[in-house]
């Protein structure tokens, strides 16, 4: 899964590589600057793993097993300062932590006036001010006007989320970079615990799980899934599918009875509740893991110095739990979460930029068969008599007059072949009874039950319809291709002088290339339009839940919920119908153009190189046997190099294509 997906994505890497290193003219310098944008899409294309729960869960732990396989992330926080932490890949370890502005840092001072945390939070300020003016800062301004610290050591990073930390007060966002191969190609966003006080925080998590490829909420299993728990999951992950989420039930070791605990939690997943506001969805989604006994295992047999209490814990867990049956809980949730990513995906990374490597050599390969036809031709023309001279005339002269009436009658089939390939992409329509769907289904329910089923009919429906249109455009693609390639084959090109399979074959790569291109642009615009609808679904959710909550039998209050709802589906999802339609249409005009300026371009092409072979009878009347001796001798050394070229360039990509497949 993952570490196949790594696998591929450096073997693609490597490929571009030795590519943009390729010191022969077969890699132009456009194409290399071409190569190096694919390159860094690749690169910078990167999973995202949301880590969600209440303080004292355990989620600390679990990614420092999960990720380190040592003590590095503090378990320590508290509700106060909990702030949101990135774990990316690097070569070299670091960390870098973001401070607030100055104007942030006021608004959370005034976000807590009032409050039970205040007194907590001032006197967790002034303890850290004091240390700062020991180390040199005047006032907390100053050191907020640094906006940014950065460190390689990840054992400081205690004093930046640890609850005694001397910066952990003012830090924001903190990023880390590790060498675990586990992240790789992923993104670890950890949230906060949802009992934080901090109220700037909460729209950038709700942020950070709509876009993530999977959800993982760490519950304890000392209260596993408690009210607390469940608030969480209905007010921040609702709005996301059901599939994009599983749960690990931490510290399952304290617990007697596991299998207990699964059949309560089994019972919760099939009651009508659960049912109704599909909170859970089932128990595969649910892990019970012992993740600090899986942390001391790996630390312990990769001689990872532990801290005297480490070395106490170690102790204690040695004598209560089976680290061998720990381990294999704790793999079956990372399967799950690689299972996840994978799946949730938006888009077949790998097998894209392969198809697009595919199309290059398929167009390079092209050049140099035309070049070695041309050659091949020109030397046919010094090696023939006066007569087969004035027969090879007319035959140009007859491919000329045959080229334009030919691609003529392909163009006119073609177009025909675009209106019968219509029916495979209704975009528009498609949405538009996805959205009447979605109306009918949030007008027919109570208020009560609109507050626990909209989020999941929306993100249902939305998905669906917009999973659906990426597979019509991948089956309209595809029949557009094998219709216009069977087009080709039935079309008979009367052309004796120049090859009607070059011109085959030219035809059916630049059409199926520019294609294949329009069709990856509308997915990206498909799937930037449904998380652009998730969002501002999401958005919405806490203003309704305000009107829902205050609503008994008030017919006032009814009708302010219904009418939040019909401006929701007003201003979101109707407008989406107008914008879907647009993008139908630039599709299909863009095909219809592009196809006709492909055929042009391709017959302006080959009309040349049929003057070009003109051209060169008429300066062969002129020459003497010497020159034309010479001229043969030229003809017969371009044929060489060009085929020189192309067993280059089909070593190179028997290079790549091992390369691929290693």
């Amino acid at each position: 899964m993952l570490h196949e997906y790594s696998k591929q994505k450096e073997n693609l890497l490597a490929v571009y590589a030795m590519l943009e290193g390729n010191k022969s003219n077969i890699v132009n310098q456009d194409l290399k600057v071409e190569l190096l944008e694919k390159k860094n899409s690749l690169t910078n294309d990167q999973f995202i793993l949301a880590i969600a729960g209440q303080m004292k869960a355990g989620k600390s732990t679990l990614l420092n097993a999960l990720i380190f396989g040592d003590d590095i992330l503090p378990a320590d926080d508290t509700e106060l300062t909990a702030k949101i932490t990135f774990i990316t890949y690097g070569e070299v370890p670091c960390y870098e932590a973001t401070l607030y502005s100055k104007s942030e840092f006021e608004d959370l001072r005034k976000s807590m006036r009032g409050t039970d945390s205040d007194g907590d939070f001032n006197k967790l300020l002034n303890v850290s001010l004091e240390i700062l003016q020991n180390r040199g800062f005047s006032s907390y301004e100053e050191l907020l006007s640094k906006k940014v610290i950065k460190g390689t050591n990840l054992k400081e990073l205690i004093d930046f989320v640890g609850k005694k930390g001397v910066f952990t007060p003012f830090v924001n966002t903190l990023t880390l970079k590790t060498n675990s191969n586990w992240v790789k190609n992923i993104i670890v966003v950890d949230t906060p615990g949802m009992n934080s006080p901090n109220q700037l925080r909460d729209k950038v998590v709700k942020d950070w799980i709509v876009k993530a490829d999977a959800v993982l909420y760490c519950s304890y299993a000392g209260r596993a899934l408690d009210a607390t728990d469940l608030k969480f999951v209905q007010d921040y992950m609702l709005h996301i599918s059901s599939k994009h989420r599983l749960f690990a039930m931490t510290k399952a070791d304290i617990i007697t009875g596991e299998d207990k605990l699964m059949n309560t939690i089994g019972e919760l997943i099939d009651s009508d509740w659960n049912k109704n506001l599909d909170l859970i969805p089932s128990r595969d989604a649910v892990f019970p893991v012992c993740q600090m006994a899986v942390l001391l295992d790996k630390m312990n047999k990769e001689n990872v110095a532990f801290t005297d209490k480490m070395e106490e814990e170690y102790d204690m867990y040695e004598k209560r739990v089976d680290f061998d049956r720990c381990n294999k809980q704790f793999l079956k949730l990372e399967i799950a979460i690689e299972k996840k990513l994978i799946a949730n995906k938006d888009c077949n990374i790998i097998q894209t930029h392969q198809q697009y490597l595919t199309t290059i050599f398929d167009k390079q390969l092209q050049y140099f068969i035309e070049d070695i036809d041309s050659y091949n031709k020109s030397f046919e023309l010094l090696d023939s008599s006066e007569v087969e001279l004035k027969k090879k005339k007319q035959q140009i002269n007859n491919d000329i007059k045959n080229l334009n009436s030919n691609l003529v009658g392909i163009e006119r089939e073609i177009n025909n072949h675009f209106d019968d390939s219509l029916k495979y992409i209704p975009i528009k329509e498609d949405l538009r009874k996805t959205i009447e769907v979605i109306t009918k289904r949030l007008d027919g329910m109570t208020l009560d039950d609109l507050g626990r089923h909209a989020p999941s009919i929306v993100d249902e429906k939305l998905s669906t319809t917009i999973y659906s249109l990426k597979e019509k455009t991948k089956v309209f693609s595809d029949i557009l291709s094998k219709g216009i390639r069977r087009i080709f084959d039935t079309q008979e090109l009367k052309l004796e002088y120049l090859s009607s399979e070059i011109l085959k074959s030219r035809f059916e790569i630049e059409c199926r290339s520019f294609i294949n291109s329009k069709i990856k642009e509308l997915e990206s615009e498909l799937v930037e339009a449904s998380n652009g609808m998730k969002k501002k679904y999401s958005d919405n959710i806490s203003r309704w839940s305000k009107i829902w909550g205050f609503i008994n039998s008030d017919a006032k209050a009814k009708n302010r919920g219904k009418e939040a709802l019909n401006d929701f589906i007003a201003e979101t999802l109707n407008p989406q119908i107008v914008k879907f339609g647009k993008m139908e249409a630039i599709l299909l005009t863009d095909l219809r153009t592009s196809v006709t300026e492909i055929f042009k371009q391709i017959e302006d092409n080959f009309r040349k190189k049929l003057d070009s072979k003109k051209e060169e009878i008429m300066l062969l009347d002129k020459k003497v046997g010497k020159d034309i001796e010479k001229s043969k001798q030229e003809a017969l050394l371009k044929v060489e190099i060009a085929k020189s070229k192309k067993v280059e360039l089909e070593n190179l990509k028997n290079e790549i294509d091992y390369t691929i497949n290693s």
